[in-house]
C-alpha cells in the first residue's frame, strides 16, 4: 500500500461491508455491548462500517480473507488482539474517521499484535495513512492525554511498506 493513496471500496463491496457492520452492530446491541469497554460511550452504525472497511480494504490489497465473524471482542477483555495475519504476523487495522487525528491506541487496547495500518475515512474512500509497529508505538514516551490516556505517534512518523518491511527483516 502507498502513503496518501486513496482505495474506494466499490458499490458491491461496500454492501458487503455494510451487510457484515450491520451484522455486527446489532449483535452488540441485541446482547448489550453497544458501546461496551470502548472510547466512544455508544457506537454506532458507522463506527462499523468504517472499521471494517479499512479491514476489508487491506485484506482485498494484499490478497488476504477479511473476518466475516459476528462476535463480541473487546480490547480491554483482551478478546480482541488482531484483525488478520499477514507474512506470519498480526495485523490491526485502524481508521480515522478525522484525517487530521494523529495515529491512537488507548492504553487499555494495548495488544500483542504485530503491526498496525491506519487509514482515514470518508466513506468509501479510504486514505492509507502508513503502517506502525506495536514494539514501536508501545513506548512510555508515546504516551499522551487525549480523550483517554493513549499512546499517539503523529502520521509523519508512521512507516512506508519499504520501512515496514525493512524492520521487520523480511
Amino acid at each position: 500500500m502507498v502513503i496518501n493513496k486513496v482505495y474506494k471500496l466499490d458499490k458491491h463491496e461496500q454492501k458487503i461491508v455494510e451487510l457484515c457492520a450491520n451484522q455486527r452492530q446489532n449483535n452488540k446491541i441485541k446482547t448489550g455491548w453497544d458501546g461496551h469497554k470502548t472510547v466512544n460511550e455508544k457506537s454506532d452504525i458507522d463506527l462499523n462500517v468504517v472499521g471494517f472497511g479499512g479491514e476489508f480494504i487491506f485484506a482485498r490489497e494484499y490478497n488476504l480473507f477479511p473476518d466475516f465473524k459476528i462476535h463480541n471482542t473487546s480490547k480491554l477483555l483482551k478478546t480482541d488482539q488482531y484483525d488478520l495475519s499477514w507474512m506470519g504476523k498480526t495485523v490491526d487495522v485502524k481508521v480515522n474517521r478525522n484525517k487530521n487525528n494523529p495515529f491512537m491506541i488507548p492504553l487499555y487496547a494495548k495488544t500483542s499484535c504485530d503491526i498496525f495500518v491506519l487509514f482515514s475515512c470518508n466513506y468509501p474512500k479510504y486514505v492509507f495513512e502508513g503502517f506502525m509497529l506495536g514494539s514501536i508505538i508501545f513506548n512510555k514516551k508515546n504516551i499522551r492525554m487525549t480523550r483517554v490516556e493513549a499512546y499517539v505517534l503523529e502520521k509523519k512518523n508512521l512507516l512506508s511498506y519499504e520501512q515496514l518491511i525493512f524492520l521487520l527483516n523480511l
